[in-house]
């Protein structure tokens, strides 16, 4: 690719979707993100072209001109299958406007939304057809699909719908599968799918210590759990799940989650 196209970011979170476009070749020039931990880790790993603030509050007029694309994880804890009473009563569910409000005002080449599975079973999939119309009525030739990472050589089951948009006039660019069943008979030309193991086994085991130690004048605890605490940490002696966990976490996730 000898032009290097042009990306605004916004729900950027710590950067996943900047790098990946970044690793192939795009030049990311503006990034936004209300959490800041987050926009301090993107800070770190990815760059200073990131800004910390509400999206709704930030003008079009302060997004750089001449953006070839328009990326926008847009928040997905309304439409995730995790959150039990997910609704359209959620205000996070309505954040992918803000996307569309930049789009229109930016009028990018194309445009990015990604999300997560639920979003296609809300309201009988009434909600993401609401979405596409929505950005189709801007001008733009909009497509959607369930893409699973495995599919593309990550060795993990992560499934995102991807909505893409373009005012080119032109079919709508989604990744061929590279990666598959080792046996697949319809389709021989995919490499087998990489397990875990394939990624990370080369590496040394690493020991749980059994002591606590300094690093840079912070105490950093054991990570062996103690019997007698065991009960309160895990919730339970034979299962763990999100509405078991230790109480610290559980005042973190209520507070996320309001």
């Amino acid at each position: 690719m000898n032009k290097k196209y042009k990306i605004a970011s916004l729900f950027s979170g710590c950067g996943g979707l900047d790098l990946g476009f970044i690793q192939n070749g795009f030049e990311v020039v503006w990034a936004n993100d209300f959490f800041k931990e987050a926009v301090e880790t993107y800070k770190n790993n990815i760059g200073d072209h990131i800004v910390y603030g509400d999206i709704t509050q930030i003008p079009s007029s302060e997004i750089p001109e001449n953006i070839d694309i328009l990326l926008g994880g847009f928040p997905c804890q309304g439409f995730s299958v995790a959150n039990t009473k997910r609704s359209m009563e959620d205000e996070r569910n309505f954040l992918y406007k803000e996307l569309m409000r930049l789009v229109k005002d930016k009028q990018p080449k194309y445009f990015v939304g990604e999300n997560v599975k639920g979003l296609l079973s809300i309201q009988n999939g009434k909600v993401i057809e609401m979405i596409v119309d929505d950005f189709r009525s801007l001008g733009y030739d909009v497509e959607y699909r369930l893409l699973k990472a495995s599919n593309y050589g990550v060795p993990q089951n992560r499934e995102r719908v991807i909505i893409v948009g373009n005012r080119l006039g032109l079919k709508n660019p989604f990744p061929k599968i590279t990666h598959g069943l080792e046996d697949d008979l319809f389709n021989k030309s995919t490499e087998p799918y990489l397990k875990v193991k394939d990624v990370v086994g080369h590496l040394a085991n690493v020991r749980t210590r059994d002591k606590s130690f300094k690093l840079k004048g912070e105490t950093i605890y054991n990570h062996v759990a103690r019997t007698n605490v065991s009960d309160k940490f895990w919730g339970r002696k034979h299962k763990v799940n999100q509405h078991e966990i230790c109480d610290y976490l559980k005042e973190w996730r209520n507070n996320l989650c309001k």
